[in-house]
């Protein structure tokens, strides 16, 4: 009875322990340190809200900063102007 149990357990317990070496490998792909910190650079929203802040701090920066710049300031005037008139001129004769 013992040999039949095994016999009969033998394939499952072989079907079991393939199906878990597969799962496991699936998991456990092969990535480097790099590849590993781009993907949570990229994916991780706690990132990229502080990277959105940010850029907004960056800008408030440039706009402290514009009050100091040199600025230019023009006017001009353009025109045109045409007449044209007949002169007569009397004789005293």
């Amino acid at each position: 009875m013992k040999k039949e149990l095994c016999f009969t357990l033998l394939p499952v317990l072989m079907t079991m322990t393939m199906t878990m070496t597969m799962t496991m490998t699936q998991f456990a792909q092969a990535e480097t340190l790099e590849d590993a910190m781009v993907t949570a650079y990229l994916n991780n929203p706690t990132l990229q809200s502080q990277r959105a802040s940010l850029r907004a701090l960056d800008e408030t920066i440039n706009q402290a900063k514009s009050g100091w710049r040199p600025s230019i300031v023009g006017t001009g005037k353009f025109g045109y102007r045409h007449s044209e008139s007949v002169a007569t001129f009397a004789s005293n004769g």
